[in-house]
């Protein structure tokens, strides 16, 4: 008996923390994302833009920070037959993107030039989109997610992830109370 309720603990403080890092992940990839969108921003603002290897790298690391996000809709979603591939497209048009971002950051892309700074760059984007309406669509139809987080996170893949802070941070309290 002992033994059990040791497990059970040793279990219980596992999922928590578990829990918490998946919320921290949450958490810094809304920041990463509120940092790429001021710095894109106020590179818009400069005539001409020039290269902010600085704003690329938190564009690259926002990408990377989406990984985890993936992860954690699979989980939820994981069992549907669909939640697998969906991940994996979600995960693969994200490295895409982490690798196109470090040949912006490197300056071994160009952006809007050849194809990787051109139309790859584009289609890793909407593959992300993708993913997210994808996978919110899932936790939707399986009910994983309450309803209006679901519909939320395929507003946001429809909006280009504008609405993107509202809904992670909104999936984050949805993990505490899990």
């Amino acid at each position: 008996m002992a033994n059990e309720e040791k497990n059970e603990k040793y279990v219980t403080e596992l999922a928590r923390r578990t829990t918490t890092a998946w919320r921290v992940s949450i958490y810094a990839s809304v920041v990463l994302w509120l940092a790429a969108i001021g710095g894109n921003v106020a590179l818009f603002a400069v005539h001409p833009a020039r290269h902010w290897p600085l704003l690329e790298t938190v564009e690259t690391l926002q990408v990377a920070s989406l990984i985890p996000v993936a992860l954690i809709l699979h989980a939820l979603n994981r069992r549907s037959a669909l939640s697998l591939p969906v991940t994996a497209l979600g995960v693969a048009a994200m490295l895409a993107g982490v690798a196109i971002d470090i040949g912006f950051v490197t300056e071994l892309v160009t952006y809007g030039k050849g194809f990787i700074g051109g139309p790859g760059f584009y289609i890793y984007e909407v593959l992300v989109l993708v993913w997210l309406l994808a996978a919110n669509v899932l936790a939707w139809r399986a009910d994983t997610l309450p309803r209006g987080l679901a519909l939320l996170g395929m507003a946001t893949a429809g909006t280009a992830t504008l609405l993107y802070p509202l809904w992670a941070i909104w999936l984050s309290r949805v993990l505490r109370h899990e």
